[in-house]
């Protein structure tokens, strides 16, 4: 994107060159002409700076969100861990429970 929004800069200037002639222009069209092309210039090098301060902060809100996203997975981790620990105690209580039941029939009979 950058390179294509120079180019078009660049355009206007080869445009405003030949239309307004250079080469042939009297002293106050060639002030004009000189005044745009450095206006054009100064544009040029203001659209490189804002491009360049975007890329550096959406370089900056991209880190910031893959650090985010790497702590809630690593939090997502860490329940998941702990739910399946529970489920384990549960199965092993289950059977501990169905084992005292076994037992306690047994005792009645």
């Amino acid at each position: 994107m950058t390179m294509a929004v120079i180019a078009i800069i660049n355009v206007i200037l080869v445009c405003a060159a030949y239309l307004f002639g250079i080469g042939k222009a009297s002293g106050k069209n060639n002030q004009q002409i000189t005044t745009l092309i450095e206006g054009v210039r100064e544009l040029k090098l203001s659209v490189k700076d804002d491009l360049k301060k975007s890329r550096e902060s959406f370089q900056t809100e991209l880190k910031d969100t893959k650090e985010f996203l790497d702590f809630r997975i690593t939090s997502l981790e860490t329940e998941q861990k702990k739910s399946n620990n529970i489920k384990e105690r549960l199965v092993a209580v289950e059977q501990s429970v169905k084992s005292a039941h076994h037992r306690i029939d047994g005792v009645g009979k």
